[in-house]
């Protein structure tokens, strides 16, 4: 009974830590496996549907009630890669995709995938890729077929 009463005591005092600091309590197990890749692909997919808007992971955290400094462990431990770099993959390709549209020129593409500073997006364009947005545009159409 006394052995029954010190493991129930013990978790009790586990789930208190885990809803305090989440990220100091961790448990190997295929439960919290499936947790921490549960919160990674919410990060993901907020990413996904605000990445045009100005956010930080400080706003993903807010929105997911979690610290932006566990999210951001989590998520590099989870995907391989920062919160940022993720965030700066999905906004280039999705202005690879708009700039197939010679409609719309390349401050209104930086705009619309969330750069308010097109010198800003040129920079994370060519880091991201190895070439500049106009480099990369005007070669499209040099493209044979």
């Amino acid at each position: 009974e006394a052995r029954r009463l010190e493991q129930l005591e013990t978790e009790q005092l586990k789930r208190q830590l885990e809803s305090v600091l989440p990220a100091t309590v961790s448990s190997a197990g295929p439960a919290e496996a499936a947790r921490r890749s549960h919160i990674a692909a919410a990060v993901r997919a907020y990413v996904d549907d605000h990445f045009a808007e100005q956010i930080s992971l400080s706003d993903v955290g807010d929105h997911l009630n979690f610290s932006s400094g566990y999210l951001g462990s989590l998520f590099k431990a989870e995907y391989g890669l920062s919160f940022k770099a993720y965030l700066r993959r999905v906004r280039i390709a999705r202005a690879k995709e708009l700039m197939r549209d010679y409609r719309l020129n390349l401050t209104e593409i930086a705009q619309q995938v969330g750069y308010a500073d097109i010198s800003y997006f040129s920079q994370s364009f060519l880091q991201e890729t190895g070439v500049r947005p106009s480099e990369y545009r005007g070669g499209g159409r040099n493209w044979p077929g």
